[in-house]
Order: structure tokens, then C-alpha cells, then sequence
């Protein structure tokens, strides 16, 4: 029998965002942050020659870094007329994730992609509708909800200091299920049996930051 664990642990993130103030009380925020976190997998076997020849397990554990990329929009709501130099505010929004393992990369773009334009080739690699492992190097893409809050303090007519909290909500990236299969399997002459465990909730990435704003 081989039982798999995976666990995730925080990180840090950086990111770069577009906001367009575009109504008095609402604006539209465009973002994009890189998110860098730990992925631990464990593996244990348990042998049993007979019935009472009971082994203690085998327990083996490693520990990569894990990258989300995420793409984000999320409508902002002042409490505050934009005259004011404290702007609290709340956000909520859809985000599209690409998570990954920064040990097992995604693959390299190829022919044209090669220079000139890494990221997208990148991102076109990685879309492969799940023909790559994510343990192998395949990324996940999933959708998320977004959600939180924060405040802007302006020091000059063109430059605000922000302060900002944000939780994404979204499905548990499936790392070991998507990763190993019946097909895994199918060139040896086993009965496999799978006893998938779930999780007890969605996954929730919480991230705090400070930033500068420049105003155009």
C-alpha cells in the first residue's frame, strides 16, 4: 500500500496593477502577481510479505517551492470622495491561476517563443489541457474568487502610499490526483484500488502588501 500527502505553506509575492479611477466612488483594478510559497509531498509505503510479517512504513518527504502565477481584476468601492487623502476601500474580483513547482518547471517555450516573447511562450506551453503531470512539470490553470480591503494615503498629488489585504478563494489544486492515475499503473499487473481523502475546505491564499501608486 502507498499512501501520498502533498501540504502547502506561505511564501512571498510581488506584483505590478493598473487601476482606472473611472467613476467618483468605483474604479477598476487590473493586476498581475507572482507568488512564491512552499509545496511539501509525502510518500508512504507499507509492505506486508505475509500476514505476520507487518514492516513499519516507509516514509519519505520533499519539499519544493511553489509558484502561482495570477491574473487579476477586481472592482474597487471607496468609502471615502477621491478629495480625501485617507481612501479605505473594498475589493472583490475573478482571478486566473497558473500554479506550478519551481523544481519541476513548466516546459520551455519552444521555436519562435524563444526570445522575444518568454512569457507567452511560457503560458502556451503550460496550456496543455492536462497532457503534462503538475509533478512533472505541468501547470494548473483554474478560476478564483477574490476578495478584501484596504487604504490609500496620499502624500503627493501624484504619489500614494497603499496598504492592502486580498484572500483568494478557489478550488484545491489537485497536484498527486491529477499526477498519478490508473495509467500509472497499467504497465504492471496490479489491481489498483484508489481511496482518495479530500480536503476539508477550498483552498484560500491570503496575501498582505504595501505598495507606492503614481497618478497619470
Amino acid at each position: 500500500a502507498v499512501a501520498l500527502a502533498d501540504e502547502v505553506d506561505g511564501g512571498w509575492t510581488a506584483g505590478i496593477s493598473l487601476t482606472a479611477n473611472t467613476w467618483r466612488w468605483v474604479s477598476n483594478e487590473f493586476s498581475y502577481h507572482y507568488q512564491r510559497g512552499k509545496y511539501e509531498i509525502g510518500t508512504a509505503v507499507f509492505a506486508i510479505s505475509s500476514i505476520d510479517d507487518e514492516q513499519e512504513p516507509d516514509i519519505v518527504t520533499d519539499r519544493v517551492g511553489l509558484i502561482t502565477r495570477q491574473f487579476e481584476y477586481n472592482l474597487l468601492l471607496h468609502l471615502r470622495p477621491p478629495q480625501s487623502r485617507w481612501r479605505p476601500y473594498i475589493a472583490a474580483g475573478p482571478v486566473l491561476q497558473l500554479l506550478s513547482l519551481a523544481d519541476a518547471p513548466i516546459k520551455k517555450p519552444a521555436g519562435p517563443f524563444k526570445l522575444g516573447a518568454g512569457n507567452i511562450g511560457i503560458l502556451k506551453a503550460a496550456f496543455d489541457f492536462g497532457s503534462t503531470p503538475p509533478l512533472d512539470g505541468g501547470g494548473i490553470f483554474q478560476l478564483g474568487l477574490q476578495y478584501g480591503a484596504g487604504i490609500k494615503f496620499r502624500v503627493h498629488p501624484r504619489i500614494t502610499v497603499r496598504a492592502d489585504f486580498r484572500e483568494t478563494w478557489s478550488k484545491d489544486p489537485e497536484f498527486i490526483k491529477d499526477s498519478y492515475t490508473k495509467d500509472f499503473f497499467s504497465e504492471e499487473d496490479f489491481a489498483v484500488t484508489f481511496v482518495p481523502v479530500g480536503h476539508d475546505a477550498k483552498f484560500r491564499q491570503q496575501r498582505f502588501t504595501l505598495g507606492v501608486a503614481f497618478t497619470f
